[in-house]
């Protein structure tokens, strides 16, 4: 992914221990109204299949916090909507034609060592790894005191995130892999989406900084999880390797963003 964008202030215009732990902590700690329910995490993705992406979604946050000291120097308090022109700004946008063919390349021989235990995680993580596992970090913790807070800066922080990226995904309008190559999901019928940046990554490396402040002793373990979720999408070819490395630096930038709210009270 290219650099140029992201440098500068307005540069551009806009499994197992843990995995087991996880299904764990979903079955005994189940938050009340939860949409997983009776659907505990399968065998999800080893941790040598997740590490070279996890590298490259870690190399996204010492950017982020760089660019986020820029905003904060000169944007005391709250103001989501100067933050929000911000953060799109910080987005480099899609690769050009070549990068993309390598990365469609990519999900190709991807789909072609799919099982059906892959296929099983990816759809758990596809439907429970935005939010609810995030929800559920902070429920399955006997802080009753500070619980209620936690959850409300959560539920801010995904709010924040789902406008940002919504924004974000119009303005580069990049087709989806599965709308470039539906082969790529064959027998689907489900619309194509918009691609870049990722919501998944987004939201979850969103909600990785902000838990990360709340429960600094389990950073590891939720680092793990939001590189299960992005490398899910990855697998399912529901998102291009850039979309998902774009997804991590605004993930970051919110998730610092709404930290230093927090701190201020």
């Amino acid at each position: 992914m290219g650099r140029t964008g992201i440098r500068l202030l307005g540069a551009a215009v806009l499994a197992a221990g843990l995995f087991a732990l996880v299904g764990l902590l979903l079955a005994r700690h189940e938050p009340a109204g939860s949409r997983i329910g009776g659907h505990p995490a399968p065998a999800l993705f080893g941790a040598a299949r997740i590490a070279p992406l996890g590298a490259q979604l870690a190399a996204e946050k010492p950017i982020a916090d760089r660019l986020f000291r820029i905003w904060a120097a000169q944007h005391p308090g709250r103001d989501d909507a100067g933050f929000t022109r911000f953060a799109l700004a910080q987005l480099p946008g899609p690769p050009d034609a070549t990068t993309q063919a390598t990365e469609l390349a990519e999900l190709r021989a991807l789909a072609g060592q799919r099982t059906k235990q892959g296929r099983r995680a990816a759809s758990w993580l596809d439907v429970y790894g935005k939010v609810d596992i995030w929800t559920t970090y902070v429920t399955d913790v006997q802080r009753p005191g500070s619980r209620a807070g936690e959850l409300s800066e959560l539920k801010q922080t995904t709010r924040l995130a789902k406008t940002i990226v919504a924004l974000a995904q119009t303005h580069f309008a990049r087709p989806g892999p599965k709308v470039v190559d539906p082969s790529l999901k064959p027998g689907s019928n489900r619309p194509g989406k918009l691609s870049y940046p990722s919501g998944h990554a987004s939201y979850v490396f969103a909600e990785l900084t902000v838990l990360s402040a709340q429960q600094p002793r389990r950073r590891d373990e939720f680092v793990r999880t939001a590189n299960e979720v992005a490398y899910s999408r990855l697998y399912a070819a529901g998102h291009y390797r850039s979309d998902l490395l774009a997804g991590a630096l605004l993930g970051d930038l919110i998730g610092d963003y709404e930290i230093s709210l927090h701190l201020e009270h």
